[in-house]
């Protein structure tokens, strides 16, 4: 709690399971991670790099995944100033902010992303007969829901 600024080796680094949606949904929850980078090592049975892949919609995937973390880029300097004015973390707990709802308590899985955007990673594979994935989130009631990154990118 309150350790604002981490990574993780996203991708994996050494062994592991080549699982192209596994791949990709590691890489999204990255995005909305501190610090973005890939892990990989080059070598013909862990090169972890997204164009080593041959799943085209993979590709087309991280893809997408590069270009919005680089348009969060000003959003992400404007939370680390007022981490550093502040000494409020970029990712911080539901509890943080809702510290008498119990319900903050138990939202293990999702987490505020700056002072903008609730993070709630799909932690499940996609089923076969959807493929789609799906997640429980809770929202605060006294936050404003907006389900559209876009306008929030505008507006940086």
């Amino acid at each position: 709690v309150a350790f604002g600024w981490w990574a993780h080796d996203l991708g994996g680094f050494m062994d592991g399971k080549e699982d192209p949606e596994l791949y990709t949904r590691w890489l999204q929850f990255g995005a909305f991670s501190p610090i973005f980078r890939i892990h990989s090592i080059k070598t013909p049975w862990s090169d972890r790099r997204p164009w080593m892949w041959d799943d085209l919609n993979l590709q087309k995937n991280v893809r997408d995944v590069f270009y919005m973390r680089h348009r969060l880029v000003p959003y992400l300097y404007s939370m680390s100033w007022r981490n550093f004015r502040l000494n409020i973390p970029l990712v911080r707990p539901m509890y943080h902010d809702h510290p008498s709802d119990p319900v903050s308590y138990c939202t293990h899985n999702q987490y505020f992303f700056g002072s903008e955007l609730l993070v709630a990673p799909f932690l499940k594979p996609k089923t076969a007969s959807t493929d789609l994935s799906r997640t429980v989130v809770w929202f605060p009631s006294s936050r404003i829901i907006r389900n559209d990154l876009d306008t929030l990118l505008a507006k940086t």
